[in-house]
C-alpha cells in the first residue's frame, strides 16, 4: 500500500499526509480520506495484491493535526483464487517492497500467521466467499511463494 500513495512512511503502520481542501464544510473530512484511501487502494498496479480499506476505527490524540486509523487488509489469497500471477512479475513486486521498506532481507520462506488473526481471517474470508480455515490458506500462499522464489 506505501507504494501506492506519494506521502507514507511504513513502520507497523503507514502515517500519511492528507492535503485537500475542502469544498463542502459538512463533509466529514474522515469521509474524505476513507474515500480517496479507497480510490488508491483500487488502482491496479500489477503487483498482484488486492487491498480493502475498512472505516476509521478510532481517532488518534498525538497526531499533531488529528487523525484516525484505518485498517487495511491485503488479500493475496484472493488474488490465488481468481487467477495465479506470473512468478517473474511477483518475485521483481516483492523486491521493490522489501527494498523500499528496508527492514529486513525478503524471506526464504513464509511464518505461518499467529493464531490471534484466526477470528479476524475468519470474518474477511467469509465476505470473500473463501475457505475460512487459515491454515488451509497460508499453505496455498506459502506454496506460491515459495514456487516464486525458487527462480
Amino acid at each position: 500500500m506505501e507504494l501506492r500513495i506519494a506521502h507514507a512512511r511504513a513502520t507497523r503502520d503507514i502515517d500519511l499526509n492528507f492535503v485537500r481542501h475542502v469544498k463542502n464544510e459538512s463533509e466529514l473530512v474522515s469521509n474524505l480520506i476513507l474515500n480517496d484511501l479507497r480510490d488508491l487502494a483500487e488502482q491496479d498496479l500489477n503487483d498482484h495484491f488486492i487491498y480493502q480499506v475498512g472505516e476509521a476505527q478510532i481517532d488518534l490524540e498525538n497526531a499533531p493535526y488529528g487523525g484516525a486509523r484505518y485498517p487495511v487488509s491485503a488479500l493475496m489469497v484472493l488474488l490465488l483464487n481468481i487467477k495465479t500471477p506470473e512468478a517473474d512479475n511477483m518475485l521483481c513486486t516483492l523486491h521493490k517492497v522489501f527494498k523500499k521498506r528496508d527492514t529486513h532481507p525478503l524471506p526464504q520462506i513464509l511464518a505461518p500467521p499467529p493464531a490471534q488473526w484466526d477470528v479476524q481471517f475468519i470474518e474477511m474470508a467469509a465476505e470473500c466467499g473463501l475457505s475460512q480455515n487459515m491454515q488451509e490458506n497460508f499453505e496455498k500462499i506459502s506454496e506460491f511463494y515459495n514456487q516464486i522464489i525458487d527462480v
